[in-house]
């Protein structure tokens, strides 16, 4: 679905839903190591949690700022729809993956 608000030119819904899979994919693998799943939305806090290595807890902090605009209009000073240009959505999912690609890793160990 990302992909697909992505092709359609939607940056922000794009960006938006990767990182909501990003957060599921995590939070996947902290109920398969049998942990209490924390109350957060930062993909980053739930990496680093994991012992994500820093490059990954840095993937998932960029994966949460879009979702953190479109919840919180304020932050940037707007609405996302209007501010989420090509280049975040390009760097926002391509964090989603590194984050998909390192927990897929681990979930295979």
């Amino acid at each position: 679905m990302a992909q697909d608000a992505y092709a359609r030119g939607e940056y922000a819904h794009g960006a938006f839903l990767a990182q909501q899979a990003a957060e599921k994919w995590v939070k996947a693998a902290w109920l398969r190591k049998g942990s209490e799943l924390p109350r957060t939305h930062n993909v980053d806090d739930l990496c680093d949690g994991l012992g994500a290595p820093p490059e990954v807890v840095a993937a998932g902090r960029m994966a949460t700022r879009p979702y953190t605009a479109a919840r919180y209009p304020d932050v940037l000073g707007g609405p996302a729809y209007r501010l989420i240009r090509l280049a975040d959505a390009d760097q926002a999912m391509e964090a989603a993956e590194e984050v998909h690609q390192w927990v897929k890793d681990q979930l295979l160990e």
